[in-house]
């Protein structure tokens, strides 16, 4: 059984292994840069494509120059979450919605207020049987 440090000799010994908070800081993802007239160019294809657009994100990633640190699945929903406010605060595009669908495999891009893909105008039978 190990007998514990005295006060003073534990606050020392941690302060002798302690990090500088520089080196402490773990490294993030550099800053989305989308210039207006990408933003711009994404809406306009959004609309083209009836409202909605799915894009792969590699593919989309590899379209919008981003660093390839943004190419994860895993961490996509943080990319269209970043891209949407993004487009709402400096671009202020209200109605245009990003988000990440098949397990962050894809980019779903939207137009808010269209609709939501090409079923959404075909009249269908209720999955519920009417009394």
């Amino acid at each position: 059984m190990q007998v514990p440090m005295p006060t003073k000799s534990l606050v020392d010994n941690l302060l002798a292994v302690a990090m500088k908070p520089t080196e402490a800081v773990m490294s993030r993802r550099p800053d989305l840069d989308i210039p207006k007239d990408v933003a711009d160019s994404l809406r306009a294809a959004t609309m083209r494509a009836g409202g909605e657009l799915f894009v792969p994100l590699d593919k989309f990633v590899a379209l919008l120059g981003l660093p390839d640190t943004y190419n994860n699945p895993k961490r996509a929903l943080l990319l269209a979450g970043a891209l949407q406010r993004r487009f709402e605060r400096q671009f202020m595009m209200k109605d245009f919605r990003v988000g990440a669908v098949k397990r962050g495999a894809v980019i779903r891009l939207r137009v808010v207020g269209r609709p939501r893909s090409a079923l959404a105008r075909v009249k269908t039978e209720p999955h519920y049987k009417a009394r």
